[in-house]
């Protein structure tokens, strides 16, 4: 799994690439934290997908 790419991919608003990101990554990581906040979008705890529209 490219989860270097999905963080660029997360970073431009894909927001699948951003819930696929938290989920995959190790628990408590930087990684974990940018997918769950939706590339700094919104609050760690809110669905990305739900909140910013999936698909886009």
């Amino acid at each position: 799994m490219d989860l270097a790419g999905m963080r660029d991919d997360c970073s431009g608003g894909d927001m699948f690439a951003c819930a696929t990101r938290y989920i995959y990554s190790e628990f408590g990581s930087p990684e974990e934290a940018f997918g769950d906040s939706c590339a700094g979008r919104g609050d760690p705890g809110l669905s990305c997908a739900v909140a910013y529209g999936w698909p886009p």
